[in-house]
């Protein structure tokens, strides 16, 4: 298939895929949805939330996670609290960011007179959330290349490079792919008590692989 017809391809699978989630939920616009998407292999892609991620096939990220993404159903019931929880206008932090996509929602969530903290150590997660942020034209996440917690240091960040999901500052027996960086520990208190946005920080999201506690110590 030459160049021009795979362009074109991609761009008649993106259109039905987008419009299919469009269409009220339900388990057959989600098949076919889903099935198409087994199909695209690269490109940006609005998802059932509203944002737009990069979407790649890679050796890096099941294909079934990002597929997940944008369909609505990766960590739903978790989706469905935190959309409970935060409102317009409030500042966030998402310890844990990985790719940004509950950044990107709760973005969303909080609006123009909000503000997300997306904490992300990981090198390679970084790249895709910068970029999603960047897809989305937000301007009010802010990204904070760094692990949170008891103390501000330097460490050894473990991570499983196959899922990029997996991270952590403790180190899991059940990582399949080890890597390890250093990578710059702050706290919670350094990041936003001394610059006097603590008091409008009104929900923390953690998901930092067994280091949530000295995340929290980090808080005061």
């Amino acid at each position: 298939m030459s160049r021009v017809l795979k362009v074109m391809y991609h761009n008649f699978l993106k259109i039905i895929i987008e419009y299919l989630l469009k269409l009220p939920k339900n388990p057959i616009t989600d098949l076919v949805a889903s099935r198409l998407l087994s199909y695209f292999k690269q490109g940006t892609i609005k998802t059932r939330y509203g944002y737009y991620i990069d979407f790649r096939v890679t050796n890096r990220l099941p294909t079934a996670i990002r597929k997940s993404t944008v369909l609505a159903k990766r960590e739903e019931d978790y989706i469905n609290i935190l959309t409970e929880l935060v409102e317009h206008g409030d500042y966030v932090i998402d310890g844990g960011a990985h790719e940004g996509y509950i950044s990107l929602l709760m973005s969303g969530l909080v609006g123009n007179n909000g503000m997300v903290f997306s904490i992300e150590p990981n090198i390679e997660n970084l790249e895709y959330l910068r970029r999603n942020v960047e897809l989305n034209a937000i301007k009010n996440i802010s990204i904070i290349d760094k692990a949170i917690g008891d103390n501000v240091s330097k460490a050894t960040f473990h991570y499983d490079n196959d899922t990029g999901a997996w991270g952590s500052l403790t180190h899991f027996p059940h990582f399949k792919t080890r890597k390890e960086v250093i990578v710059d520990v702050d706290t919670l208190d350094n990041l936003f008590y001394e610059t006097g946005i603590a008091n409008k920080i009104k929900l923390i999201k953690l998901d930092t692989e067994g280091n949530e506690l000295n995340a929290l110590l980090g808080g005061g």
